[in-house]
């Protein structure tokens, strides 16, 4: 598995988050979109919180993600 780093600009203060699926589109006030799957949030948070960026989620909740996963 290859890893790609990605910087993307987005104004979020004020963006409308509409759940498309199993994606999620943010839309800004000048109209600019980005799609992001329900996967790829999930690695962005869990490398937030490696980072720690963001409080540490209870290790029975990446077991729950993990589980669904699998399952699907």
């Amino acid at each position: 598995m290859s890893k790609i780093r990605a910087q993307i600009s987005f104004d979020d203060a004020g963006a409308t988050i509409m759940p498309m699926g199993s994606n999620f589109t943010l839309k800004d006030k000048q109209g600019n979109e980005i799609t992001f799957t329900l996967s790829a949030l999930l690695r962005c948070m869990a490398i937030a919180e490696h980072e720690k960026l963001v409080p540490a989620l209870p290790g029975e909740f990446w077991q729950q993600v993990e589980a669904k996963i699998k399952s699907n």
